[in-house]
């Protein structure tokens, strides 16, 4: 955006502005994608060493705060270990 609006502020050309329209997302597209990488490298190594050691990764999809104790306290009941909640953002 400041690429932009350095060029259009300075009378700069169209051409000028796609330009730095280009380079400016370009930049921010390989930073995000570093930094997708980088996290989603360190999920799957957690992952992996959970299987490695017997783990069995599971999810389960529930509808309010009653299913998620409910699914907490089976998986519990029948031995499960880590069993935690990660809660979504509600609308």
């Amino acid at each position: 955006m400041t690429a932009i609006g350095g060029s259009v502020a300075s009378g700069g050309s169209l051409l000028a502005v796609i330009v730095g329209a280009a380079v400016a997302g370009g930049a921010g597209g390989a930073l995000g994608a570093g930094v997708a990488r980088l996290v989603g490298d360190r999920h799957a190594e957690n992952l992996q060493n959970q299987l490695e050691h017997g783990g069995l990764l599971l999810w389960v999809r529930t509808w309010d705060s009653g299913d998620e104790q409910r699914a907490v306290d089976i998986l519990t009941k029948h031995s499960g270990h880590d069993v935690h909640v990660h809660g979504a953002p509600q609308n």
